[in-house]
C-alpha cells in the first residue's frame, strides 16, 4: 500500500516518472496491484501521447519521425529517454499514418525483444529481472492478459510457475 500511495502523492504533484517508479514497486501480492499497473501504464502513456500532442502543430514530417524512431532503435532506446525514444516517435508516425508498416514492425520488434528478454530471464529464474522486462512490454501494451499473468508470476518469485507458459507464449 505504501508504494500505491507514494506513486499517487508523485502524481499529483506532477512527477509522473517517479509516480511510474513507485507504483511498479507494487507487489503482485497486493490488492493495490493490478490499480498500480494500470495507474502507471497511463501516465507512461500520457507522457508519450504529450510529444505526439506538441509535434502536431509542427508541419507533419512523418519522414522525419521514422528517421529520429529509427536512430533511437538502433540506440535500443526504446521506452526511454522519456524525451524522445523509439517507441514514440513510432508513434507519432501512426498518429499521422497508421498503417505505416515501417513503424508497425519497429514497434512489434519492441515487444518481441522484451518478451525475449523477460523469457530469458524466467527461464534463468531471474524473475525480478523479467519483471523489469514484462513491465516493458505491457507499456506498449497494456491489454496482454497473458502478459499481465506473467508479471504477476514473475513478481511472485516464480511461485506462480503456471502463470509462466514458457518461452515465446502469450505475445500480444
Amino acid at each position: 500500500q505504501y508504494y500505491f500511495e507514494l506513486g499517487q502523492q508523485l502524481l499529483a504533484q506532477g512527477k509522473g516518472l517517479a509516480a511510474v517508479r513507485e507504483l511498479s514497486a507494487v507487489s503482485s501480492k497486493s490488492e493495490h496491484f493490478e490499480d498500480a499497473r494500470k495507474l502507471s501504464n497511463k501516465i507512461w502513456q500520457g507522457i508519450q501521447m504529450k510529444r505526439i500532442i506538441k509535434a502536431k502543430p509542427k508541419k507533419t514530417n512523418v519522414a522525419e519521425f521514422l528517421r529520429k524512431g529509427e536512430a533511437h532503435f538502433q540506440k535500443k532506446e526504446f521506452l526511454t529517454p522519456a524525451s524522445g525514444n523509439a517507441y514514440g516517435f513510432y508513434r507519432m508516425v501512426l498518429e499521422y499514418d497508421p498503417k505505416n508498416t515501417i513503424a508497425l514492425s519497429r514497434i512489434q520488434a519492441i515487444k518481441d525483444f522484451y518478451i525475449r528478454r523477460a523469457d530469458g530471464f524466467m527461464s534463468d529464474g531471474k524473475y525480478e529481472k523479467a519483471v523489469i522486462f514484462f513491465q516493458r512490454y505491457l507499456l506498449i501494451d497494456p491489454a496482454s492478459k497473458h502478459v499481465i499473468k506473467r508479471l504477476a508470476g514473475a513478481k511472485a518469485g516464480g511461485e506462480k510457475a503456471a502463470a509462466w507458459d514458457g518461452p515465446g507464449e502469450g505475445r500480444g
